[in-house]
Formats: C-alpha cells, structure tokens, sequence
C-alpha cells in the first residue's frame, strides 16, 4: 500500500490509502525502475565486469594492465576472441609480442564499453641496409625500436624495413672470441665490420655550448678537455666506452651518440620528456611518471610538457583526449632531447596515445 507519491508525469490520483495510477503514468514508473536497475549494474560487482577482446591483427598479443591490479596479464591469437575478469569497464593497456612496424590500438565504443577491438596500424617505414664485413652471425636489434630483431650472415646484405632514417642504430654483441665488432653508419646504410687491434683512433665532436673533460670509467683512454665545437682525435683500446663529463653545464645534462670510432657530444634538458601539441584547446592527460605511478591532470591547455631530470621506471607512457568537439592531440616521448615515439589523433574527443620502453 502506498500512502504518498510523487507525480512526475501522468495522471496519478490518490482517494484515502489507494493509489490510481493510468496507463500511462504506469509506464513511466517501469521506465524509470528500468533505468535504476540498469545504472545499479554499472556498479562494480564482486566477482569483477567481464570484458571481451577481439584480437583483429595478425600477432598473438600479451596484453596488461597499465594499473597493474585491474586484471590478470593475458596472451589473444590473431581473430581470437577472449573474455576476462576487471574490476573497471574503461582499461588502459599495455601490449608486447608485435612487430615495432606496427603500432597497437584497443578501442571500445559507447554502444558496448565492454568489447574491445584490438587493430593495428602500419607506420611509415623506409629501407636501411646492413651489411656484415665480419667472419660471424650477428644478431642484431634496434636501439631505438624502430625496426624488428633480425640476424645477419657473414657476407650478407640484408634490406630491413625502419620506421625511422635516421634513428637505426644497432644493438649487438661488440665481442666475439678475440675480435672487436663495429659499425659505421652512412646515410642508410649500416656496415659491420671486424678487427683484431684494440687501439684505434677515436673522433669526438663537442655538439654543446660548454668546455668538457671527458674520462672513461674503464680508463680506456687518458682524460682530456674539449672545447665547445672542437673535434678531437684521441686513442683508445676499445670502441665500448663509458664517459664521465665534467664542466660547468647549468641545467643541462650530457651525453654521447657513438657511430663506431665516432663519438658526438650532445646535450639536453630532461632525461625523459612528454610533450602535448596540436590545435585542440585543452586535453585530459594520463600518464607514467618517473616512479613507476600514474597521475591524471584535467584540463591541461596545449601545448604541454612534463620534464624528468631522471626516470627511474621503464615504461614511458602518455595519454591526451581532446576536451573540445574539434581540433587534433599529439603526444610525443622524448628520451634525451630525441623523439622516440609519437602519436597523433583528430577530432572531438580523441585520444591520442604513445608509449614504449625507456
């Protein structure tokens, strides 16, 4: 029985303790029950929200959490479609197993927040050429992961995609038995080469506005000063060097870029750097900073950056949406005054997201 009730639409009379309700009115009251019930499931429940992912590109992915304790870590195939626990229904991830041609996106839409649709874009990619001048197989990565791990034959030139010209230099083994491995960049070519006499003539260019003296934490070469600009010819037992700087620098930090026997000084501001531009007035941001944690910041006018003399974790990682109906977001990871990785999305309420390891 119902003694009082509230009219929000309808014809709603009431004679003593019984309640008339038309039709119509009757059908507003289930209408609001119905959307009370629906709002009530939106809360978390115990045993978490199930999520669907539907994995569209052609890797078998390990996707994670960017909060580590929203769900359990898991691996998708290529068309799989998978169903997991969370404790939250909007999830920012994480994604390892793909090529670094590729960058991996998981979208969901407001007609079903609970399905997401794994794709991938191919980046823009250019040709370098290795060439391997040594008696051995190399195995050989990417620095700056800009193109995948590949080996290379003695002899062998081998033509592999980089999404980057530029920023192609190569991780390997320096060492093999008695002999010294190097490389020598030109243009975008890459050739490896051998020798077995540790002492070799070493060029270093000062690209700083400052006087340094430089030593190597190995003692492979004598300390010696170098003024800003000057190119300096010094002899080592080895091409692996480990530098120390000293000079009055101000705010700013040094460090080498090393082609071979080729060393250029350089400098920079922030170990680590995220930077938001484009035309959209204001974003929302997210993003790792140097202890490992996430932080949010909302509204953030653009454009924006955060700056880290140092970085203690090693996951980078940016997130902007657009907070206006129209304009583009771009982030972008700096590592040492260098881009690394970038993103770029337009139009109302984009997100734009880069991330990658330090």
């Amino acid at each position: 029985m119902c003694k009082y009730v509230i009219i929000g639409y309808g014809n709603i009379s009431l004679k003593g303790d019984n309640v008339k309700i038309s039709n119509k009115s009757l059908l507003i009251l289930l209408m609001v029950l119905v959307t009370v019930i629906v709002i009530s499931c939106e809360i978390n429940p115990n045993d978490g929200y199930d999520i669907t992912f539907i994995n569209r590109t052609e890797f078998t992915l390990t996707i994670a959490p960017f909060v580590s304790d929203h769900f359990d870590t898991f691996s998708i195939s290529p068309d799989e479609k998978i169903v997991i626990k969370a404790d939250r229904i909007e999830l920012f991830l994480r994604f390892s197993g793909h090529s670094f041609l590729y960058s991996i996106s998981a979208t969901n839409s407001y007609r079903d927040r609970k399905t997401y649709i794994i794709t991938q874009t191919k980046k823009q990619t250019y040709d370098i050429n290795f060439i391997n001048n040594t008696d051995f197989n190399l195995s050989i990565s990417s620095k700056y992961q800009t193109y995948d791990d590949f080996i290379i034959k003695p002899e062998e030139t081998k033509t592999i995609k980089s999404t980057s010209e530029s920023l192609f230099y190569p991780k390997y083994d320096d060492e093999i038995g008695d002999y010294v491995i190097y490389h020598e960049m030109e243009g975008t070519t890459c050739t490896f080469s051998q020798s077995q006499t540790k002492n070799y003539d070493m060029t270093f260019f000062n690209d700083t506005d400052f006087d340094l003296t430089i030593s190597d934490n190995n003692g492979k070469f004598s300390t010696f000063t170098i003024a800003s600009n000057e190119i300096k010819i010094v002899k080592v037992n080895d091409a692996a060097i480990s530098l120390q700087y000293f000079g009055d620098t101000g705010d700013y930090l040094i460090d080498k870029e090393q082609d071979s026997f080729k060393v250029t000084l350089y400098q920079y501001e922030y170990l680590i750097e995220y930077k938001i531009t484009g035309t959209a007035s204001s974003v929302s941001v997210t993003l790792n900073n140097a202890q490992g944690n996430t932080e949010q910041y909302n509204p953030v006018s653009v454009p924006h950056s955060y700056g880290y003399k140092s970085f203690l974790d090693d996951f980078l990682y940016i997130s902007a949406q657009n907070q206006g109906s129209s304009g583009s977001v771009t982030v972008s990871i700096y590592k040492q005054g260098k881009l690394i990785e970038t993103a770029t999305s337009s139009g109302g309420y984009v997100i734009a997201t880069a991330s990658c390891s330090k």
